[in-house]
């Protein structure tokens, strides 16, 4: 192996500016797209918490407009049962 093939051990020269620039804003993006992942975890949780998850299905009928329909139990906001 000759000196101009052998791989580098010490300091590496500095970056261009726009390699950085791109690597700085990677990881920016990468942790807006983390947080608002997190983001949304914690909704989905606090939703199913408050008990928000359950809606009656209705019916249209052209007599009587719209009915809940048979056949189908839950709750809202964990205290409101059909």
């Amino acid at each position: 192996m000759t000196f101009a093939n052998s791989p580098r051990s010490g300091p590496q020269p500095p970056q261009p500016e726009g390699k950085r620039s791109r690597r700085v804003w990677r990881f920016v993006l990468i942790g807006v797209a983390i947080a608002l992942l997190v983001l949304l975890l914690a909704t989905e949780v606090a939703i199913r918490l408050k008990g928000w998850v359950d809606f009656p299905i209705y019916m249209r009928d052209p007599r009587f407009g719209y009915f809940p329909a048979s056949q189908q139990s839950g709750t809202f906001r964990n205290r409101n049962h059909w």
